[in-house]
């Protein structure tokens, strides 16, 4: 009866498997409880057991149940543990596994314990296996910020990497190059990319040379950008997705503005601000759209718009209400001799200053206050 009950929790499982594998969760949940129903009668120590959890956990994870996915993939670890000798590929895989899934929802820190206490493991199973715990590892320290940890698991992946058949040396540089630029260490960021480049297939170049021009414009060398720019992206710019899209157009806007041809920085940070006002529901190009209002508002007062300017720092004022907003609309109500207007905006410019303790612009404000407060007297 045990050989029976094994060979149909084995079977059910399969089954169940399979129709996880066709995205069916209905049905791979139906097969897999009744797979894990059929170990009841079975001794508590079969392997099966712990294949059961691990398929559980992935079908929990397809339909969104986080909680659960996690709980099976911890429970198939702990029972391969106890059923199972510790030193074989499947512990390093499912060591992997539950490190994974925890990285996936920010559980950084644990992830790492789960990590760490692979290595002996994966280390005995070859270098395949230490290759795929270093990049993880990177994976959890740069989603816990600390760049220079991930860095270095990195470089010990890559150095693996590039001794292995048939290693994606490409992603795991584009990695590297993202660690470094994350960090601002943006000369090693052009070491990664480049290198990624070599290893790249023809299809997945544009979005490194994307970087790389990113990473010009951020260093404030605006001619070798444009070029590169020109050179590298400007033929292929139909292929590339909204937000590369904003990006490039913003990133093209800053370094004409660099280079004060302000014709040019105007066309395309509008284009910018544009493509940005359309989508969003992405909140994470807000800081994106704050330093283009600031440039476009910048713009006009060097051609004397003062009213544009104004506008523009009053549009600013939805996503940036700090002191210096408030402080430069006041200097341009000034400008056009509003000054009681002026003067409002002023003291909301320095009720922010002082609670942010802005020195620098409570100075600017308290001096335009006192001069022009006897004029609106």
């Amino acid at each position: 009866m045990k050989t029976i009950g094994l060979l149909l929790a084995t079977r059910y499982n399969n089954i169940g498997y399979i129709y996880y594998k066709l995205g069916n969760v209905e049905q791979a949940f139906n097969f897999i409880q009744k797979a894990l129903d059929y170990t009841k009668s079975l001794p508590s120590n079969i392997p099966i057991i712990s294949r059961i959890f691990c398929n559980l956990a992935m079908t929990y994870e397809q339909c969104t149940d986080y909680s659960r996915s996690e709980e099976y993939w911890k429970k198939g670890l702990e029972h391969h543990l106890k059923s199972m000798p510790n030193n074989t590929n499947a512990t390093a895989f499912l060591f992997q596994a539950v490190a994974v899934n925890l990285t996936d929802h920010k559980k950084y820190n644990e992830s790492i314990e789960y990590l760490k206490r692979s290595l002996t493991t994966c280390k005995n199973q070859g270098q395949h296996a230490l290759c795929c715990c270093y990049k993880n590892l990177a994976i959890a320290y740069h989603g816990l910020e600390d760049y220079q940890q991930a860095a270095e698991y990195l470089q010990k992946a890559i150095d693996i990497a590039q001794t292995l058949p048939n290693v994606d040396l490409s992603t795991m540089y584009i990695d590297s190059g993202n660690n470094h630029y994350q960090a601002k260490n943006y000369e090693q960021a052009l070491i990664a990319y480049s290198k990624a480049l070599e290893f790249s297939q023809p299809t997945s170049k544009l979005s490194i040379h994307v970087k790389i021009f990113m990473i010009y414009t951020i260093q404030n060398e605006p001619n070798r950008a444009l070029n590169y720019y020109e050179l590298h992206i400007q033929s292929h710019i139909t292929k590339i997705n909204l937000n590369d899209h904003i990006l490039i157009y913003y990133h093209i806007g800053v370094n004409y503005y660099y280079l004060k041809d302000n014709d040019q920085a105007l066309r395309y940070l509008k284009m910018a601000q544009e493509l940005i006002l359309s989508n969003k529901l992405n909140m994470s190009l807000n800081s994106f759209l704050i330093d283009i209002l600031k440039k476009l508002a910048s713009i006009s007062v060097k051609q004397d718009q003062w009213s544009e300017a104004a506008t523009l720092y009053t549009k600013l004022l939805e996503y940036h209400p700090t002191a210096e907003t408030y402080m430069n609309i006041g200097l341009l109500d000034i400008k056009r001799e509003n000054f009681q207007n002026g003067i409002e905006n002023l003291k909301k410019a320095f009720e922010l200053a002082k609670a942010a303790n802005d020195l620098s612009t409570l100075a600017i404000v308290t001096r335009y206050i006192d001069s022009f407060s006897r004029k609106v007297n």
